[in-house]
C-alpha cells in the first residue's frame, strides 16, 4: 500500500507515423527510434489498465476495509467533496480509480488525484480475485500497453509506453522531488500539460 504524491512529465515520441524523437535527451537513451522501439517490443511488461466509475471504485474500496476518511485526507477531499462526485451523469474526471494487471502476475488498484506535473496517488495490491470481480466495469474504458522501465537513474524512474490499440508511444519521468527535473534534457515533445495525453483521457 502506498500514498503519495507522484511528480512526473510526459514525452511524446511517436504518434500516427510521426516521430518525434529529434530532441536533444533522446540520444542520452537510444540511438534511433526503431532501437527504442525494437527494445520495448522484446522487453517491455504487457499492461491492461481500466478505469473505474467512482460508486464501483467505492465499493471495491470497502471490500479491502480501507479507511475512507484517510483516503479522503490524502486527495484534499472532503465527504461532501465526494457526494458532489457521485451525482448521477456527472462527469467528473478529477478523481479517477484504476485498475491494473501486468503480464508479471501483478493486479492493483490506484487512485489518482487531479495534476499535470505532480498529483496525489494511492496505490494497493489486490487479489486476482478480485481484480476479476470488478474488471468487467472497466469496459469502454481501457488502456492496453507495453512499458519498460529503467529504474531510477540520478533521482529519475524512466517508464517508456508503447500503446498497442493505436499508433502512439510517449515516455514519463518520474521524481521524488520536483528540482530533479532542472537539467534534464527532453526526449520529446513535451505533453505533460496536455490532457489528452493522460491514460484516463486515452482509455476507450
Amino acid at each position: 500500500m502506498r500514498y503519495g504524491k507522484e511528480k512526473e512529465r510526459k514525452f511524446l515520441l511517436r504518434e500516427d507515423g510521426i516521430g518525434y524523437t529529434e530532441q536533444p535527451g533522446f540520444g542520452q537513451h537510444y540511438e534511433s527510434e526503431e532501437r527504442m522501439v525494437y527494445d520495448v517490443l522484446s522487453n517491455g511488461v504487457h499492461l491492461e489498465q481500466g478505469y473505474l466509475p467512482l460508486p464501483v471504485a467505492l465499493s471495491m474500496i470497502e471490500s479491502l476495509d480501507l479507511d475512507l476518511y484517510t483516503l479522503l485526507t490524502q486527495f484534499d477531499l472532503t465527504t461532501e467533496d465526494l457526494a458532489e462526485r457521485l451525482i448521477p451523469g456527472q462527469d467528473d474526471r478529477s478523481f479517477v480509480a484504476r485498475l491494473r494487471r501486468s503480464s508479471e502476475g501483478t493486479y492493483e488498484l490506484s487512485l489518482r488525484g487531479n495534476g499535470y506535473e505532480e498529483k496525489p496517488v494511492f496505490e494497493d495490491e489486490v487479489s486476482e480475485s478480485l481484480f476479476n470481480d470488478y474488471w468487467d466495469e472497466t469496459k469502454g474504458h481501457r488502456v492496453e500497453k507495453l512499458r519498460l522501465t529503467k529504474r531510477p537513474i540520478f533521482g529519475v524512474r524512466i517508464d517508456w509506453d508503447l500503446l498497442l490499440d493505436r499508433d502512439l508511444m510517449v515516455v514519463e519521468y518520474e521524481v521524488a522531488d520536483i528540482a530533479h527535473f532542472q537539467g534534464l534534457l527532453p526526449p520529446g515533445v513535451d505533453v505533460t500539460m496536455i490532457g489528452r495525453y493522460k491514460m484516463r483521457n486515452l482509455a476507450r
